[in-house]
């Protein structure tokens, strides 16, 4: 499935959340910088990606 947001650069958009934001996120929580990573979307199977790939301690799922 391909979210209606980002469409065909879907997998571009994940890919550079998973490969540029997590690990500078990463970065900053382990020092305690920031206290906890997580995802805020409107798409459950969006979460579910995040979830399963990356350390996320907490998911928001947005009303539509």
């Amino acid at each position: 499935m391909i979210p209606a947001l980002h469409g065909d650069a879907y997998e571009r958009r994940f890919a550079e959340a998973m490969e540029g934001a997590l690990p500078t996120l990463s970065r900053f929580r382990r020092p305690g910088v920031i206290g906890a990573i997580g995802t805020a979307l409107r798409d459950a199977g969006m979460h579910l990606r995040f979830a399963t790939a990356a350390p996320c301690d907490l998911l928001m799922l947005a009303g539509s």
